[in-house]
């Protein structure tokens, strides 16, 4: 993130107080004036996902590249940035919502909070859809007519959106990841080992495991393995009745006290309460 204070950030305010919900496609890179959007914060929650390319997003937590697929949710306190990489550009779909648009839509529907998308931790979610899910999501925001700001059309825009948020994998990218990455990462001696292990799990060494992991996740091979085995966790304790020390071993972690710190960062909620948490259409 470029070093600005806050106060010298531009703020987009909410221009239409009519409108309940707004989407849009921009395109950034080699063919546009712009080659990416500059930090920015908002007074309202926003959605987008890449639909063509790639995207070095920039947030407070540091920088992710995003891919074709990639959907991330934007909280209104986030600052944050983008620039395409190697310069070839990139499309993205952005819908914003008004002021606590967000907040309403929850309570109105009962999410709880650690399964909402725009929840309250430190970094904004991002999930990755499959192209069929992309091109649901695209017909509808190319569908959407003038007029249609009411409360039941912006609602099933925005719930269609996060119900694909919900049912996806967080970190399936099939479509760009190299197949033996892939294959490392459904290793469970690998996911349970650690770097090295997952480094000799795919043949090639931790520098190189590193560098391709960045590329395709857009985070380190370390902090990857923490979102799959805390992930892992999470479908375990919705589906068996294993004490929490059981399950926070069968993810790799030894330490019972490192489990909870690194589960309520994750999920904002601790194992035994996210165990409680009704179902919100299959999501976790």
């Amino acid at each position: 993130m470029t070093d600005m204070t806050i106060s010298a950030i531009p703020c987009y305010r909410w221009g239409d107080p009519k409108a309940l919900v707004a989407a849009f496609r921009m395109s950034f890179g080699a063919a546009h004036a712009e080659r990416g959007f500059r930090p920015h914060r908002h007074t309202y929650a926003e959605v987008f996902w890449i639909e063509r390319g790639r995207c070095r997003h920039h947030t407070a937590a540091g920088e992710r590249v995003l891919l074709a697929g990639d959907l991330t949710f934007i909280r209104p306190h986030d600052v944050h940035a983008g620039d395409s990489v190697d310069g070839a550009g990139f499309t993205a779909v952005n819908i914003v919502l008004p002021h606590n648009g967000h907040r309403h839509l929850r309570r109105r529907y009962r999410f709880p909070v650690a399964a909402w998308p725009w929840w309250d931790g430190p970094t904004p979610r991002t999930y990755h859809l499959p192209p069929e899910e992309l091109r649901v999501l695209r017909n509808l925001v190319e569908g959407q007519r003038p007029g249609d700001e009411g409360l039941f059309s912006r609602d099933a825009l925005v719930l269609a959106v996060v119900r694909a948020a919900l049912t996806s994998d967080q970190d399936h990218r099939a479509a760009e990841a190299p197949a033996w990455l892939l294959a490392g990462l459904r290793d469970g001696d690998g996911l349970l080992g650690g770097v090295p292990a997952l480094a000799r799990s795919c043949g090639c060494g931790v520098a190189h495991l590193n560098r391709t992991v960045r590329r395709h996740f857009g985070t380190t091979a370390s902090d990857l393995l923490n979102r799959l085995r805390l992930d892992h966790g999470a479908r375990l304790l919705r589906l068996s009745s294993a004490p929490v020390a059981q399950v926070a071993v069968a993810c790799g972690f030894s330490n019972l006290s490192w489990f909870h710190r690194a589960f309520r960062s994750r999920f904002s909620t601790t194992p035994r309460r996210y165990r409680c948490l009704p179902r919100v259409w299959g999501g976790r």
